[in-house]
C-alpha cells in the first residue's frame, strides 16, 4: 500500500490529514520528534502535537519518554486491521 493509499484509508476511518500525514511520516521514519514528524509531514508545528496525541490516544502511535519526547507509528497492518473491526 503507498502512501497516498494508506492516507485515504485512514481520512475514511475517521482521522484528520494531518493525523494520517503524521501516521505516515512515523511509519516511514521509525521513532521521531514532533519537530521531524511535522517537517517530513509538512505540517504547522501549531498542528503536528495535537496531531500526535490523537495518535497516541487512538492507539496508532505511541509516546516514548524523554527529552525530547518521541513517537513511533503502531504497525499498519495491525491498525487497518483493528479500524475496519
Amino acid at each position: 500500500m503507498g502512501e497516498a493509499d494508506l492516507i485515504a484509508a485512514l481520512t475514511e476511518n475517521g482521522f484528520s490529514l494531518n493525523e494520517s500525514r503524521a501516521y505516515t511520516a512515523l511509519l516511514s521514519s521509525g521513532p521521531s520528534t514532533g519537530y521531524e514528524v511535522g517537517q517530513k509531514a509538512q505540517i504547522p508545528r501549531s498542528a503536528v502535537y495535537g496531531a500526535l496525541r490523537r495518535l497516541v490516544s487512538t492507539g496508532a502511535a505511541r509516546s516514548i519518554a524523554g527529552h525530547p519526547e518521541r513517537f513511533v507509528a503502531a504497525p499498519a497492518k495491525a491498525l487497518l486491521s483493528l479500524l475496519r473491526d
